[in-house]
């Protein structure tokens, strides 16, 4: 058998959650003897990742949904530039000539388009839970139900939001759980010297982009009720704006300001090596605010033995076994938040306890060779006779 093709269109070229499990698939298939190209909408740090893994890039042949696309002249340029991005990306799927197109997000329709226009098997990998606006959620779980072959859901929250939309969704649908990798641990008192964090504090670690639902707002506040009471404790906060979005950023500065935390509160900006602000920690916080469609932070914490505390809603509750690996939160509710932060710092034994739990939680169900291996599966079915065609 010749060597099978895969042709990956992936929304982003950033470095985040859903841009690292695009690495992890691609690094899966190459692995296993298929060869991989991969078109992106624009370029970015992704684009050297991929290209130094021995994948091809194709930057440019078609354009995401975006904030731009939902404004009165973006809705109105919006079926031309539809038409013309599928166009585009059906050149591209012709001169590849792959087994498989893979369209790995919701938000990027024109290559599912072509992959139906040049009959080839398509996997439409869904990283998002989109509730507005409702009818192009619905539109858009509909389009998915319609054209997949297969449809691969990173949980069941997600799997959910599409099945309210589209009842053709649910026949083709897999689950699969994004993955993450144990990196050995660095010492602690290493990186916190590193850091300038003295020993004996308790530290609490947020990793995320600073946007409107995030919760890193939410995580300020919640600092300085705990400082109040634990002037021990100190908190990390390692993340950046969306490009084009600078107003997040200085939302979250001002509110650092006005909570007058000083040196209890280090916001890092984006850091490259989370890994290492993990080893300094003693538990990971991601309080977000809007349902997260996986949670792939809250999974790189418990790789690192760290206790989770989590918004109880979307993807988290899947990761999060409460009381055992981490605690869950009532979504946006500071007292909430606060009640679970200080059972933790009160209790240090048990916090070891949690993320010692949450490391081999982790490693049963979110590792990237188990996340790997499914889709290899999912591939294969396709592929061989009496698969999609």
């Amino acid at each position: 058998m010749n060597q099978p093709c895969a042709l990956v269109f992936h929304g982003s070229a950033d470095l985040y959650g859903s841009d690292q499990t695009t690495v992890d698939l691609v690094m899966g298939l190459l692995a296993a003897g298929w060869r991989v190209e991969v078109a992106l909408p624009h370029t970015g740090p992704l684009v050297e990742v991929l290209e130094r893994a021995g994948t091809v890039v194709h930057v440019g042949s078609f354009s995401p949904f975006g904030r731009a696309t939902l404004k009165p002249k973006g809705l109105l340029a919006f079926p031309f530039q539809l038409g013309a991005s599928t166009l585009a990306c059906r050149r591209l799927i012709a001169k590849v000539g792959p087994d498989i197109v893979h369209v790995n997000t919701l938000i990027i329709p024109a290559p599912a388009l072509a992959a139906k226009l040049a009959r080839r098997p398509l996997v439409w990998h869904v990283h998002e839970i989109m509730e507005r606006p409702a009818r192009l959620a619905q539109a858009l779980s509909q389009l998915v139900g319609t054209l997949a072959d297969k449809v691969i859901c990173n949980s069941k929250a997600t799997l959910a939001q599409l099945n309210a939309h589209s009842s053709k969704v649910a026949p083709k649908a897999v689950v699969i759980p994004n993955g993450v990798t144990s990196h050995p641990l660095r010492a602690s008192t290493e990186v916190r010297k590193e850091l300038n964090v003295a020993t004996d504090r308790f530290v609490f670690l947020f990793v995320g982009r600073l946007n409107a639902w995030k919760g890193q707002q939410l995580f300020v506040e919640a600092a300085a009720r705990i400082l109040a009471l634990h002037p021990r404790a100190l908190f990390l906060a390692a993340g950046d704006a969306p490009n084009g979005q600078p107003h997040f950023r200085e939302a979250f500065v001002e509110a650092i300001d006005s909570h007058q935390l000083g040196d209890s509160f280090r916001w890092l900006g984006f850091f490259s090596d989370t890994h290492a602000l993990a080893s300094a920690a003693d538990v990971a916080v991601v309080p977000s605010l809007l349902p997260e469609p996986f949670g792939l932070v809250a999974a790189e914490a418990m790789a690192a033995a760290l206790p989770v505390i989590a918004a109880g809603h979307g993807g988290l509750c899947e990761i999060v076994v409460d009381g055992e690996t981490g605690l869950l939160t009532a979504p946006g509710d500071l007292d909430s938040l606060v009640q679970a932060m200080e059972s933790l710092i009160e209790s240090p034994e048990r916090t070891k306890q949690m993320g010692q739990a949450g490391k081999r939680r982790q490693a049963e169900l979110f590792s990237v060779e188990r996340y790997q291996a499914a889709f290899l599966g999912v591939y294969d079915s396709l592929i061989r006779p009496g698969g999609a065609s």
